[in-house]
């Protein structure tokens, strides 16, 4: 059955039978007939297993493109996630491990069709892409800290696109910093640029999303830490070359537009990002926006940061020199050029303004 828009489905639904439901005008109410072949072509939709419902959900086009969107409960995959699920000419599927994460069950409310997938394991990597056109690809060193384990989950979802024939990935990489500026030690950057090697010898049709530091973590892993002069630090070690860095909640927009641009970006490398300021220029407009705080930039050093201890600290401690060498640009034209609206760090901050007066009381 060709899915159609609710819209159109209420004139034709009259002379369109559903196996036993079929009702006549003489014998039932109209408003019950309606309600029940509604459902009728709800359930048969399912079946076909082109949308999912929540009791509400708009039915998409005909021609509808399936895009599984892997990390769809993280910041990433969900901004992707949440920037195409209302397109018409997609229909979306929300890959994760935990179906029954809140955020996993929050987005079957929405009427997503969420879907079980162990990116581990290749048969689920397979499964998860039959009869889909496009993929969004990001994957987590910081699950496991473990190298290895990141680049086989990555080539477990490359084999699988090149076996269901995918038309488009869309895959969240990064630069090598030791191939740019034989800086070695960056694992998370160097995963991700081997399984983008991966993806070119095998032969898949792909765009590479490159993000820029997320503006994010200064509200989450990389909080300004209060000195004995009440200060809030921004202990990031870049001294005073510029930071590129990026709205990852409102970044979504362009992989949707690479994917609704398909001709135009494949076989492209994208650096997102939406601002490129010094630490104190960051630190300024914090204080700006909270004049009863003041925030300055750290003087720490990469190699000071290295020793602070937690999990990943040598790994981030490399790539903080990695951008200060300035051969990490990001392309913050064509970021605005596919997502004209993608938010400045002052307007970010204006907008998460609850969000910091928590974070630094």
């Amino acid at each position: 059955m060709a899915q159609q828009s609710f819209r159109v489905f209420l004139p034709t639904v009259l002379s369109r039978p559903f196996g036993a439901n079929r009702y006549s005008l003489c014998t039932k109410s109209f408003t019950g007939f309606i309600k029940n072949t509604q459902r009728s072509y709800i359930r048969a939709c399912r079946l076909q297993n082109n949308v999912s419902f929540a009791g509400r959900r708009y039915f998409s086009g005909d021609n509808a493109k399936v895009i599984v969107v892997f990390g769809s409960t993280g910041q990433q995959g969900g901004s992707v996630l949440n920037a195409i699920k209302d397109d018409k000419n997609f229909i979306v599927k929300a890959a994760t491990r935990n179906t029954d994460s809140t955020r996993a069950k929050q987005l079957t409310a929405e009427g997503v069709q969420v879907i079980q997938v162990d990116i581990s394991d290749a048969a689920s990597c397979r499964d998860a892409l039959k009869g889909a056109y496009g993929v969004f690809l990001v994957t987590n060193f910081f699950d496991t800290l473990v190298p290895e384990r990141e680049i086989q989950q990555g080539k477990n979802v490359v084999d699988a696109a090149k076996e269901n024939g995918i038309q488009h990935l869309v895959f969240s990489g990064l630069r090598s910093p030791k191939e740019v500026a034989g800086l070695e030690g960056c694992h998370h950057f160097e995963t991700k640029k081997l399984i983008y090697d991966y993806i070119v010898e095998q032969g898949v049709p792909y765009t590479v999303v490159d993000y820029a530091m997320y503006y994010e973590n200064l509200s989450s892993t990389m909080i300004p830490r209060k000195n004995e002069k009440n200060e809030y630090v921004i202990d990031i070690p870049m001294g005073s070359a510029p930071l590129d860095m990026l709205c990852v909640s409102d970044a979504g927009e362009v992989t949707h537009q690479i994917f609704v641009q398909q001709d135009k970006y494949k076989g492209q490398w994208i650096k997102l990002g939406s601002e490129s300021l010094t630490i104190e220029e960051y630190a300024n407009i914090l204080t700006k926006k909270f004049p009863n705080r003041k925030f300055v930039a750290g003087k720490t050093t990469p190699e000071q940061y290295a020793k602070y201890g937690f999990p990943g600290a040598e790994d981030l401690a490399v790539m903080f020199k990695f951008y200060a060498t300035g051969k990490c640009d990001h392309d913050i034209e064509l970021t605005r050029k596919l997502h004209p609206g993608i938010l400045t760090f002052e307007q970010w901050v204006e907008k998460n303004r609850a969000v910091f007066e928590a974070a630094c009381p």
